[in-house]
């Protein structure tokens, strides 16, 4: 199984490598506003790009035709806007060390 880091030991993570003079409540404020801002820049159809870590946009999808795995019926999948989310070469290479 894969362990999983939440928000709360993310802080954590992210208040020992910063080394500030910081309290975690600070850092923790810092995170919150620096994900709601991706947030606002991607509801007003904004690209983040982190160079070497991500790059996050919207995306159009349009609608289709599916089939509901249980019954077999054929639904419609209404057209929606996703976020689509692509990791870096810093990322992957980290990850393949």
């Amino acid at each position: 199984m894969t362990a999983i880091v939440n928000f709360k030991e993310l802080v954590d993570m992210t208040s020992e490598i910063a080394n500030l003079n910081l309290t975690k409540t600070q850092i923790e404020k810092v995170m919150r506003a620096m994900l709601q801002a991706e947030m606002d820049a991607l509801q007003a159809g904004k690209e983040i790009r982190i160079v070497g870590y991500r790059t996050m946009k919207v995306i159009h999808k349009e609608a289709t035709t599916g089939r509901n795995p249980q019954t077999g019926k054929t639904i419609q999948i209404p057209a929606r806007k996703v976020p689509k989310v692509t990791l870096g070469k810093a990322v992957k290479d980290a990850v393949n060390q």
